[in-house]
């Protein structure tokens, strides 16, 4: 079968013979069972099945990144490899029962056993297998408490490994800044286009004296706390906020949305005994033109057992407001009219490209499918046959289809439930420190630390 081409980014067709070879055999994962009359059918990144991390397909490091990062439907197709986020979701039973937890902990204990962690030293691959791992370990810390036994047998060696890989203080500071590597490359303009709405741009979002101003709360809190909550940790979240007039005007509008008291009120369509909440009253509107943009940049844990913020950027979301409807009413899931007065884009980590010294930041494609995991309600879409949903970019719709400003949830706080003092009050940060805000969460849970933190 082939794939459309907007697919062939995450689900690339890939020779049946090569996954004869390398993922029934070698990784224990032959396909669940068959739908009836339906040809076998393989699609996959074809890096995802070899050499990520060695041009040896059996390399153990290749064999456990197939495994938690390649999932297969129950017609035989595989999905996966270069997403950002494991497939595994609330209700997943893969990796926890049956053949692929039993392959999950032979392949975790063989690793610790040979001492694989020492086959390759080169520090970006340690940091991308312990990042990748840690997604992994988070999600059995979930599941502990509806499988305790499967998960404990996978968070020991998993937490070990984790440590294993941890690179020094030095050696987290020297990881490559990806973000101006993407800036440098120039294969993006650095500002929209109102004539080519469709154009993805790549603005320099980290020069303190540019007109994006990254944008932090009065209070000391997490400015994307919804985000930084989701990735327990793992990832901080920049928030980054342009009016058309610049850095000055952006400045002066932060400090007129300060100037303005205000406190929670029911959200207009909403019972008046539900959680949602929205500020009252309304600050000025921020006019036609304003961008808004959240980068999600990588935490590692270092050797010291400390969570430590880096420059590796694993996604850039952007979004542009070229018409602002007053009535939210109108735009509520209403893809139309959401398209019309937004303009979507979003940046995601290639970690071939990484891993080669090039632009890593890669423009995600609005006619791109993927099986979502941010927000969702938990069903694993491989065990339950939810074929990919269509458009990744236009998924931010959900939350911030509000007009103008109150879409903007940092300071308004649309659909979700209010924060204990009153509204937050915005500012000029820097992402130096935003990035050490959010990198306090995980040292605040240590009940998901307890595997981690063994030595």
């Amino acid at each position: 079968m082939l794939e459309s081409a907007p697919m062939k980014r995450s689900v690339i067709c890939f020779g049946a013979f090569i996954l004869a070879l390398f993922v029934p055999q070698k990784d224990g994962r032959q396909a669940p069972e068959q739908v009836a009359g339906a040809p076998t059918q393989y699609v996959i990144a074809p890096w995802a099945a070899t050499d990520l991390y060695s041009t040896d397909p059996t390399h153990p490091w290749n064999r456990l990144f197939r495994l938690f990062y390649v999932r297969a439907t129950p017609n035989g197709h595989l999905y996966g490899g270069d997403e950002l986020d494991p497939y595994l979701w609330q209700q997943t039973r893969y990796l926890l029962q049956g053949p692929s937890h039993d392959e999950a902990v032979k392949l975790l204990n063989g690793f610790l056993q040979t001492h694989a962690e020492q086959l390759i030293t080169d520090p970006l691959r340690r940091t991308l297998m312990q990042r990748d791992l840690w997604a992994v370990y988070d999600w059995v810390v979930m599941r502990k408490q509806d499988h305790p036994e499967a998960a404990l047998k996978l968070l020991k060696p998993l937490g070990e490994i984790i440590r294993r890989l941890a690179l020094t203080q030095d050696q987290i500071q020297a990881l490559p800044d990806n973000y101006q590597t993407a800036v440098r490359a120039k294969d993006f303009p650095s500002n929209a286009d109102a004539a080519h709405r469709e154009a993805a741009f790549l603005p320099d979002l980290f020069n303190p004296d540019g007109p994006w101003v990254c944008v932090g709360q009065q209070k000391e809190r997490p400015v994307a706390p919804v985000h930084l909550e989701f990735f327990q940790g793992r990832s901080v979240f920049l928030v980054f906020l342009r009016l058309p007039g610049g850095r000055n005007e952006t400045l002066a509008y932060l400090q007129q949305l300060r100037k303005v008291p205000s406190q929670w009120a029911p959200y207009p369509g909403f019972p008046p005994d539900s959680p949602a909440r929205v500020r009252s009253p309304q600050a000025q509107q921020f006019p036609v033109g304003t961008s808004v943009a959240l980068v999600r940049q990588m935490v590692l844990m270092s050797e010291q057992g400390e969570f430590v913020p880096t420059h590796l950027t694993e996604s850039v979301q952007l979004r542009v407001y070229r018409a602002i409807d007053p009535d939210p009413r109108r735009n509520y899931i209403n893809s139309e009219r959401f398209r019309a007065q937004q303009d979507v884009f979003e940046f995601r980590l290639d970690r071939r490209r990484l891993l080669a010294g090039e632009n890593s930041l890669r423009a995600v494609g609005a006619s791109e499918k993927e099986f979502p995991t941010f927000m969702t309600h938990g069903l694993d879409d491989f065990e339950s046959h939810t074929p990919p949903q269509d458009a990744p970019i236009f998924r931010c719709q959900g939350c911030h289809y509000d007009p103008g400003v109150q879409s903007f949830i940092s300071h308004s706080r649309a659909h979700f439930r209010p924060l204990p003092d009153p509204p937050p009050d915005l500012l000029e940060s820097t992402p130096e420190q935003e990035a050490a805000r959010d990198a306090k969460w995980r040292p605040g849970h240590p009940e998901l630390n307890t595997e981690l933190a063994k030595r």
